[in-house]
């Protein structure tokens, strides 16, 4: 999974995050090719989701949401030694 990841938390900000994803989706996946996206499902989930796109390769790993959903991120990257070896980058749209 080379590219960017994005990884968007649809409840943050009341609903505010799913709603600009909602917005800026189309535009983000066009002008920036080679990304890929999931939306979080559960507390703890953008954890997971990071951790698995580090291990599958991600070059970048970007948040949409609010601190919640970034700190997730990332704790998933830096939690798991070998994500963390693999040192994509991790940024963040705040939109909590």
């Amino acid at each position: 999974m080379p590219g960017n990841y994005f990884i968007i938390n649809p409840a943050a900000g009341h609903g505010r995050a799913g709603r600009f994803w909602e917005a800026m989706s189309a535009p983000a996946l066009r002008l920036v090719p080679g990304s890929s996206f999931s939306l979080t499902a559960r507390h703890g989930h953008a954890a997971e989701l990071a951790r698995a796109a580090a291990l599958a390769g991600a070059d970048r790993i970007i948040a949409v949401g609010g601190d919640g959903t970034f700190c997730e991120a990332l704790e998933g990257v830096l939690g798991d030694p070998e994500a963390a070896r693999r040192s994509p980058a991790l940024g963040a749209v705040p939109a909590g």
